[in-house]
């Protein structure tokens, strides 16, 4: 089993009439040279190893991105890669992948999404966060990377001229994520039932099963696909097909930015700007492959009609204003703008998101189930990878050679945290389960990273505090541990 999360981001510096100091290589619409042009910070171009059927400038080529997202070393779930690509002009998708060998027991979503990581900056320092998070933060780092900080000649003659450029945060946008779980038929993989299967001829003789899921976590809509296929499933048709959804899906983001942008004048469309008409021909673009009956050789109809249906793109007062935004716009090809109402005024809020908080998927059975436990015989419930976990890093912190002053209060924090989840939303409870298990790992270690476990503390501490009178004994401990911690080290 495959998994890829990829993270979009719409870039308007291109439609801008003012100076964005973006940087001229590496040029990706005219196809960089591998293993000579590279991505500042990120890394060197490369090619992929099949190649590529999609219809994106230069998705043949992508970035391999080294040493810019570190993960925990003592992660189950470190990415088999990163890499970052770009069609050249306003879109560009940042992507991890997840290998998951037969072997492994389980996997669980909320810990993969949820886990701390820590990305660079330019100046090397570090920022720690969750990977769900990653977005906002990465979006600053291909903006600062693509962008040259010397004084262009529009700006000698200004009052600013002695001072470095600084680019606007809003010019690059984060989409939302996008989840393909890629698995083999043989593995008879159970679709969750809020998963919605695509029906298709092309499909079944393909010998690929389709699905689609709205995910959430921490307040994030994931796009999720799930991919099966078999020993007779033509490797073209299902990269074909791989491309496509991400495609769509980053297509769908973008649009959606841009026009946004145009709505709030942000963004704004004047007539004879070679910006303006480039960004006309751009949405144009994008809003007719969407209404495109094929794809990359896809038949796309039925996969659209699933995505349009189960999309909560934009709500119906902002579909008011983007209708609104298109109607302003002049100069642009009326066939052009046609598309966009029409893809627009498709994307309804008919499906509520679904909760990827009791997600887990067992490698061994390969179900797809919503796993929790009753405890205590009342009818508050515990998730049972929360209470797992829970045990599990109890257990490693009783088998552990560590003699500090700290064990024992950590055991305390363990039973403390047991009274509070059958308290705290099952959201919360597998939440509250890794910032356990992070903090007791980072305590106990030789060598404890600061910001790991003050983050754990943090949430440790931010969910005892909804619970009431059970909240003073976990804060007093955690903080304990945190003086223990730092007068030890």
């Amino acid at each position: 089993m495959f998994l890829v999360l990829q993270l979009p981001f719409t870039d308007i510096r291109r439609f801008l009439s003012v100076p964005t100091n973006l940087l001229l290589q590496p040029e990706w619409a005219i196809s960089p040279e591998p293993g000579r042009h590279f991505v500042r910070s990120f890394g060197r171009i490369a090619r992929r190893p099949r190649g590529s059927k999609n219809n994106w400038h230069s998705s043949h080529l992508f970035c391999r991105v080294k040493g810019l997202i570190k993960f925990d070393a003592k992660t189950e779930y470190a990415p088999s890669f990163q890499s970052f690509y770009s069609d050249g002009v306003g879109k560009s998708i940042y992507e991890f992948g997840f290998a998951f060998a037969p072997s492994q027991d389980l996997f669980d979503l909320q810990t993969l999404l949820k886990q701390t990581v820590a990305i660079r900056s330019r100046e090397n320092s570090i920022t720690t966060t969750r990977l769900i998070r990653i977005s906002k933060h990465l979006a600053h780092r291909i903006l600062d990377s693509s962008t040259s900080k010397r004084i262009t000649p529009q700006l000698a003659n200004s009052s600013k001229a002695s001072e470095i450029f600084v680019p606007q945060d809003w010019w690059i946008t984060p989409g939302r994520p996008l989840l393909l779980i890629d698995y083999d038929l043989h593995e008879n993989l159970k679709v969750s039932r809020y998963a919605i299967p695509v029906q298709s001829e092309f499909l079944n003789d393909s010998n690929i099963k389709l699905a689609h899921a709205w995910l959430q976590c921490e307040n994030t809509e994931i796009r999720t696909w799930l991919i099966g296929h078999d020993d007779g499933t033509d490797l073209d048709t299902l990269q074909r097909l791989r491309f496509y959804l991400s495609g769509v899906h980053s297509d769908m983001e973008t649009l959606q930015d841009i026009v946004r942008l145009l709505s709030t004048q942000e963004l704004s469309y004047v007539e004879g700007l070679e910006c303006s008409k480039l960004m006309g021909n751009y949405i144009g673009t994008i809003a007719s492959i969407l209404q495109r009956k094929s794809r990359n050789g896809v038949k796309q109809s039925d996969i659209l009609d699933v995505a349009l249906e189960v999309d909560r793109m934009i709500t119906e007062d902002d579909r008011t204003l983007v209708l609104s935004a298109v109607d302003r716009l002049r100069g642009i090809n009326p066939n052009f703008l046609n598309n966009i109402k029409n893809v627009v005024g498709q994307l309804s809020d008919r499906q509520p998101a679904i909760s990827a908080e009791t997600i887990l998927f067992n490698i061994k059975e390969i179900n797809v189930t919503n796993q929790i436990t009753s405890i205590n015989g009342d009818n508050n419930v515990v998730n049972q990878w929360a209470q797992s976990t829970v045990t599990n890093s109890l257990n490693n912190l009783k088998d552990s050679s560590s003699q500090s002053e700290v064990k024992p209060k950590l055991e305390e924090l363990h039973n403390e945290v047991e009274k509070i989840l059958p308290k705290l939303p099952e959201s919360k409870q597998k939440e509250v389960a890794q910032d356990l298990q992070t903090f007791t790992s980072e305590a106990i270690s030789e060598t404890p990273r600061k910001k790991w476990y003050e983050l754990s503390a943090e949430g440790l501490i931010e969910a005892a505090q909804t619970v009431g009178e059970l909240a003073e004994p976990i804060i007093k401990v955690v903080k304990m541990i945190l003086g223990l911690i730092s007068v030890g080290h």
